[in-house]
């Protein structure tokens, strides 16, 4: 009995653990998809600029789709306890967009912006792991997004 007992929690747990990983393929698809779509606009364009603590940036922009891929070379590491924080400013106000991917020999893994406005500027900055978004610290990288 407590074999059968034993196998049952396995097989329950298997299943929640494909459903999680489903659920997390399914997500990794979706946003492969939507860099696709910037990507292959036939609006996009690239900019790139420097980054104020070293790199480049780099962002493939289409204002049809209302969105941007943005990725960087070259970012030095930063110190424990902080992170990339990568914002889309405006009229309509600072947005956060999201946390960079860590910089793998100081590249990062490429993020998507949507809800590009008319007249918004994207923005990097360095904010302390785990903050919650609010007012932006100063910008390492202003990109205006006019182009």
């Amino acid at each position: 009995m407590a074999a059968g007992l034993a196998a049952a929690v396995l097989v329950g747990a298997a299943a929640v653990g494909l459903a999680a990983a489903d659920h997390h393929l399914s997500s990794v698809r979706q946003g492969d998809h939507a860099i696709a779509v910037v990507l292959n606009a036939p609006d996009a364009v690239l900019l790139t600029a420097r980054v104020t603590a070293g790199g480049k940036a780099t962002v493939v922009m289409s204002r049809r789709d209302r969105a941007l891929v943005f990725t960087t070379d070259g970012l030095p590491p930063l110190r424990a306890g902080r992170c990339y924080q990568l914002w889309l400013m405006g009229s309509a106000g600072d947005r956060p967009v999201g946390v960079l991917p860590a910089p793998d020999h100081g590249m990062t893994s490429p993020v998507i912006a949507t809800g590009l406005a008319a007249g918004d500027w994207v923005a990097l900055t360095v904010e302390p792991v785990g903050r919650p978004p609010g007012s932006a610290t100063a910008p390492i990288l202003m990109l205006n997004l006019t182009a």
